[in-house]
């Protein structure tokens, strides 16, 4: 497969992830899962892809790349998109280890680099999301909570992320 199935999943990934960041809308994402999510729709494929495309994404991903994933396969009815979530520091170990991918989508520039410092990539990282974190505070901010080194204090409540 290689570095046309990259930059073509790549292209749509970002295509798809500028219309969701610019939605206002609740849509749901599919959740990925090991494995490719089932394809569906009409209409050829132009392009003249064909086989599985191997995509190693970090595991807060799962749910934005299952729905991508599908839509790839829609666009491109000769391809199987298959998926392995995991962290990103365990994804890159494996490529190290010669486990091959056709994507490699990590969390942060630090698990990329373990990759790209040993030339193990066709083409260079693009970064096509970015996060910032965010502190939520009680109401009128009790704690004086102004920074994360603030939530090491005894006295803060620290509450654990939902998990799906």
């Amino acid at each position: 497969m290689g570095r046309k199935f990259s930059l073509a999943f790549v292209g749509l990934l970002a295509l798809l992830l500028a219309a969701a960041c610019g939605s206002s809308g609740g849509s749901s994402a599919q959740a990925g899962g090991s494995g490719s999510g089932g394809s569906g729709g009409s209409g050829g494929s132009s392009s003249g892809l064909s086989g599985q495309l191997v995509v190693f994404a970090a595991a807060s991903l799962d749910g934005a790349f299952g729905k991508i994933g599908n839509q790839f396969e829609q666009a491109h009815h000769g391809v199987n998109v298959k998926f392995s979530f995991a962290g990103s520091s365990a994804i890159a170990t494996q490529i190290k280890k010669g486990t091959k991918a056709d994507v490699f989508a990590s969390a942060d520039p630090t698990n990329m680099d373990v990759v790209t410092s040993d030339q193990l990539n066709k083409g260079a990282p693009e970064t096509f999301a970015k996060n910032k974190l965010e502190i939520a505070a009680e109401a009128g901010n009790p704690d004086h909570i102004s920074s994360v080194k603030d939530l090491s204090h005894k006295s803060v409540k620290v509450a654990e992320p939902a998990r799906n």
